[in-house]
């Protein structure tokens, strides 16, 4: 009996240790700086817009970005791409936070995005 006691106490011991991270949605306290990307003028011209998700891996010491994961893309590599060089440059206070996921709105959205489309305005005038 003594025998499996110990067989037992050091497989648990050998266990790793690793807790799963928790993901923070709401992450908006503990940023610190948070620039805005700039939006290549091909998709300012051609009124490209969509929802980029990702997945922020922070480094708990300096509080940088480490990793962008991706999630669901905008639709457009361009602004893909962007946003994901943009994520790179965010802060966040150290020690708060080490996962983070983040839905950003980017492009051109809304109303403005009519004046950008396919469709000359001189020919709806004359629809």
């Amino acid at each position: 009996m003594r025998i499996w006691l110990t067989i037992l106490t050091a497989a648990v011991l050998c266990l790793p240790t690793t807790r799963a991270e928790q993901i923070e949605e709401n992450w908006q306290p503990y940023v610190i700086y948070k620039p805005d990307p700039v939006i290549p003028a091909v998709a300012i011209r051609k009124g490209w817009g969509g929802t980029i998700r990702v997945l922020l891996t922070i480094n708990p010491k300096n509080g940088l970005v480490d990793e962008v994961k991706v999630l669901r893309h905008s639709g457009h590599q361009t602004l893909d791409a962007e946003m994901v060089m943009t994520f790179f440059k965010w802060k966040f206070r150290p020690g708060t936070v080490t996962k983070v996921g983040v839905n950003y709105q980017v492009g051109i959205t809304g109303r403005a995005r009519s004046l950008h489309g396919t469709e000359h305005p001189r020919d709806i005038l004359n629809n």
